[in-house]
């Protein structure tokens, strides 16, 4: 074992290095607890802006989306289920696009109640990448100086060193993929999954973060 998940100070559970680590090695291997089809996601959002107005159509893509995540989770594991509803959830989720949902479940008698039924919308919402949920992956922390990329590999998801780790530094991969400048990724990591970065990055004295940001800038 490379790395293992724990506790990590003021970040809450993240990856620790078990060894010094280098360019290549893989930290984790991990294939999807939930997959969303997303061929079929393409053909359910073309139908849904064929049948409905403008205003409706976001809610009603999202209905069919929330359905399917809900009969996925239904069909876990009990211990699939506890490892997905141990994950923090922060994503606000739209009232009118669950109360939708939620009537075609009650008349299809899912084994769900409303309330699981929103919190599991909820941490999918903030764990997932854009075709399915990882729930160790999602233990993985941020930076926007990253130690570590995720690879995508057929259905299976690959975290893999892009830096040099030393023993006892914590593992850490980029929620954002972007060149954003620091302002712009404290708005997005705040209000999509509700905290600041300290990370190196964001830590640089204000004179060398503007000059990297200015150099940053020419590639984006």
């Amino acid at each position: 074992m490379k790395a293992v998940i724990c506790e990590v100070a003021g970040r809450g559970l993240g990856m620790i290095a078990l060894e010094p680590l280098q360019p290549g090695q893989v930290l984790m291997r991990e294939k999807p607890v939930i997959e969303v089809d997303t061929g079929a996601s393409s053909l359910d959002r073309r139908e849904v802006a064929l049948c409905f107005r403008a205003e409706e159509r976001e809610e009603q893509g999202e209905r069919r989306e929330f359905k399917k995540l809900a009969k996925a989770f239904v069909a876990l594991s009990k211990e699939e289920k506890s490892k997905v509803l141990a994950l923090t959830k922060i994503e606000a989720v739209r009232e009118k696009s669950l109360q939708l949902a939620w009537a075609d479940l009650v008349r299809e008698n899912i084994d769900l109640d409303f309330n699981q039924f929103c919190l599991i919308i909820q941490i999918y919402l903030t764990n997932a990448f854009s075709d399915g949920l990882w729930p160790d992956l999602a233990r993985v922390n941020h930076s926007c100086l990253p130690n570590a990329e995720v690879v995508r590999r057929g259905k299976e998801r690959l975290l893999v060193v892009v830096r040099s780790v030393e023993r006892g530094e914590e593992g850490a991969h980029s929620y954002l993929h972007s060149l954003m400048g620091k302002e712009a990724r404290q708005e997005v990591l705040q209000n999509r999954w509700g905290f600041l970065c300290a990370c190196t990055l964001c830590s640089l004295p204000e004179q060398t973060r503007v000059e990297q940001e200015q150099q940053r800038a020419q590639f984006r």
